[in-house]
């Protein structure tokens, strides 16, 4: 017996209300169906879009290429027409353009002239870094060699490689160049400003750096051989293992540089300051260095033999195992110097000035230390005996009494000049009793030079 429970009954439908739901699915589905080929139509055109903006953007940038490409084609033809007016003019016009000359062939340029007879004004072009370019002229590789760039400002430029064998660059603008690895042999670049420049494993043999300004450069493992750096400024520079064989370098400016392990054998220093710089194992075999300051200078285990440091100033140096067999070192200021372990050789230091010097250990075989000065506090080899300083000791007598001038109102203001008696025979007891009464007799009454 089938029972239903009530409330569950379904009614039964009409044909007309049959037919009004079967129209309403059949919108439905229409309205699906039109939405998803929408969204397919919508993804296909969004796709064919980007390709085309890519293919924009790259047509854009080889466009550009190809515009850079032209500029520093037309930069390059105004180098090679050597003039460096319109190269100024052409670089203000563009001044973000980066000036990239990697490799050409720029040798026999003229950019400094200064010929009146020529009809372009060739005074030096502007390569210098701008707030929009940050580097300088990219000329690294290039051959500039024999190229005239007298008094160029090439700042910030990068010539790493580049070939500059002869060619003249005085006066110019360098500072904070790389020049690294660069041939700059037999250059000129006297009076050229390279401060802070790199200027690692450089070939500048017999270059003329006189009077250039190399303050903080980066000279480590440079070839200088025979160049010339009289009057450089050379302060704070990095000279570590550098060779600088027969390098003139007087009355250079070489305060607080490294110049570690570095090659100096026959070079000139005479009149240089090495005021505070490390020297500590340079070959200086030969070198001149009279009248030098190394004044509180490293140069412990230092090969000076042969040199000449005549008059040079060597107080509060730092002398610990340095080699001077046969060095010159008369008139020389040595006091407070340490010399522990040094060899003295066959050294020549007659009048030299040894006051607080530290000689313990000191190798002073076959020395000449005539006329030395020296105090009490100056420290010697074990048994070795120095001869007799030639300042006398305050406390010592004077020999001999000469008035300077005549005595005024009070008599202790006479200032009198200790003369020492040469071969000066000993006086018996009754001879040294009465100089001692005519001393004490002379110093109440003191004669007139009248």
């Amino acid at each position: 017996m089938d029972t239903q429970r009530p409330g569950n009954e379904t009614p039964e439908l009409t044909p007309t209300e049959k037919h009004q739901r079967g129209q309403e699915r059949t919108k439905y589905l229409i309205a699906a169906v039109g939405t998803a080929v929408l969204l397919v139509l919508a993804t296909q055109l969004c796709g064919e879009d980007e390709p085309d903006k890519s293919k924009k953007e790259n047509a854009t940038q080889i466009s550009g290429k190809d515009k850079q490409a032209d500029q520093l084609k037309k930069a390059l033809e105004i180098l090679r027409q050597e003039n460096p007016k319109a190269f100024n003019e052409f670089r203000k016009q563009n001044p973000g353009l980066a000036l990239v000359f990697k490799g050409e062939d720029l040798s026999a340029i003229d950019l400094g002239s200064k010929k009146e007879t020529t009809t372009v004004e060739l005074k030096l072009a502007n390569f210098k870094a701008t707030k929009e370019r940050k580097i300088g002229i990219d000329l690294s590789e290039a051959d500039l060699s024999t190229a005239n760039l007298e008094n160029s400002t090439l700042r910030d430029a990068h010539l790493a490689k580049a070939d500059l064998h002869d060619t003249n660059l005085s006066g110019a603008k360098l500072s904070n160049a790389n020049l690294r690895g660069t041939n700059l042999h037999n250059t000129d670049l006297s009076s050229a400003n390279l401060g802070g420049a790199d200027l690692r494993e450089t070939d500048l043999g017999s270059a003329d750096l006189g009077g250039a300004n190399l303050r903080g450069a980066d000279l480590r493992n440079a070839y200088l051989a025979d160049a010339d750096l009289r009057v450089a400024h050379i302060c704070d520079a990095d000279l570590t293992e550098a060779n600088l064989i027969r390098a003139k370098l007087a009355r250079a400016d070489i305060r607080n540089a490294k110049l570690a392990n570095t090659n100096l054998i026959g070079s000139n220093l005479i009149g240089s300051d090495l005021d505070g710089s490390d020297l500590a194992g340079t070959r200086l075999t030969g070198a001149d260095l009279t009248e030098a300051k190394l004044t509180y200078a490293t140069l412990t285990g230092a090969d000076l033999t042969e040199a000449k440091l005549t008059s040079a100033k060597l107080g509060s140096a730092n002398l610990t195992d340095t080699k001077l067999t046969g060095a010159k070192l008369d008139s020389a200021d040595l006091s407070y110097s340490h010399l522990r372990g040094a060899d003295l050789r066959g050294a020549n230091l007659t009048g030299a000035k040894l006051d607080y010097a530290d000689l313990s250990t000191a190798n002073l075989t076959g020395a000449d230390l005539t006329n030395i000065t020296y105090n009490a506090n100056t420290q010697w080899p074990k048994d070795f005996t120095p001869p007799p300083s030639k300042c006398y000791a305050k406390e010592t007598p004077p020999k001999k009494i000469v008035a300077k001038q005549k005595p005024k109102k009070n008599p202790s203001s006479i200032k009198w000049q200790c003369t020492p008696i040469k071969n000066q025979t000993p006086m018996s007891s009754i001879d040294a009793e009465r100089e001692t009464q005519r001393r004490k007799l002379r110093a109440v009454n003191p004669p007139f030079l009248g």
